[in-house]
């Protein structure tokens, strides 16, 4: 049996990931209604586009609260592969990944952390902001980058949306930092064995549900090719024009992940394996730099990451 590629698959993925970006626990009855299509094969795509990575499904990452804070680091150290091991124990790391670039390791972790090595960059997260990427190929995004770039407008700039927020999150209680772990890497899993299982309300745990977005960003990512098809870059950049980054790079056909740490400005692209790509990004950056509207900018690729 001959095995497809993703792009000979009849299937319309980006109108699913809308349906999910909309509704994150969208039913495969809906799916199928909405595309006019029935619920087994809305299921099959549905099936195709997460096990080849097309679709990231819906995963929550708290808001910047002062009760919710993460702490980042960006370091240079002598063995990253065993730190990578050495972390696996740790109960206050989030995430950790291995890196190739001007830092070689990257760490999120719930509390301070007394680390060894080279601290490049460290501080508290912001807020995330993840680009809703438009339906379009690598080269027409990048030729619509460019014309934005010749129709810049400094007047029109808008504050940051990477905000931090100076108060505590109110009400949370120990249910909710129960079902915000159980459902953060997986908004789409079933109510009813996590409210068995910790003798959980359905009252709470819908209430809980509902106001999601006043205390999480609820991120669903698209991948055209397939995550695989793409080489993740942490950009680390100097600049107060935040918006203007994400106006840009939120034209790609790929998801963007933006947010601040310190006084840096942290872009997670992801590229296809092309030169011209890379290209591409280094002539941006160029043009912006000279126009002032960007400082010095390192960059690093993620080789592999953990996620607890």
């Amino acid at each position: 049996m001959v095995k497809l590629a993703i792009k000979n698959y009849p299937r319309d993925f980006y109108r699913i990931f809308k349906l999910f970006g909309k509704t994150p626990r969208i039913t495969k009855r809906k799916v199928a209604k909405d595309l006019k299509i029935n619920e087994k094969t809305a299921a099959a795509w549905m099936d195709i586009a997460f096990t080849q990575r097309i679709i990231i499904p819906p995963v929550l990452r708290r808001k910047s609260f002062l009760n919710f804070r993460e702490h980042i680091y960006f370091l240079k150290v002598k063995d990253p592969s065993e730190l990578f091991e050495e972390l696996r124990i740790s109960e206050e790391v989030t995430y950790y990944s291995v890196l190739t670039g001007h830092a070689n390791f990257q760490i999120i972790s719930s509390s301070p952390l007394d680390l060894k090595g080279e601290i490049i960059l460290s501080g508290e997260r912001s807020d995330y902001h993840v680009s809703v990427p438009p339906k379009c190929t690598f080269q027409q995004s990048v030729e619509v980058i460019r014309q934005n770039l010749d129709d810049l407008n400094y007047s029109e700039f808008l504050p940051s949306p990477l905000v931090y927020h100076d108060t505590i999150f109110e009400p949370w209680d120990e249910e909710d930092e129960i079902l915000f772990w159980e459902f953060k890497d997986e908004l789409r899993r079933k109510f009813k064995p996590v409210m068995q299982e910790h003798l959980i309300s359905s009252s709470k745990i819908m209430g809980w549900y509902r106001r999601r977005e006043d205390f999480a960003s609820v991120i669903t990512m698209f991948f055209p090719e397939g995550e695989k098809a793409y080489l993740p870059t942490v950009y680390s950049i100097e600049t107060g024009y935040d918006q203007l980054l994400i106006d840009l790079f939120s034209e790609l056909p790929v998801s963007t992940v933006f947010y601040r740490v310190a006084d840096r400005l942290i872009m997670v692209l992801y590229l296809p394996f092309l030169v011209d790509a890379r290209k591409f990004v280094r002539r941006t950056f160029s043009r912006l730099q000279k126009e002032e509207l960007i400082g010095d900018y390192t960059n690093s690729n993620i080789e592999y990451y953990h996620r607890s």
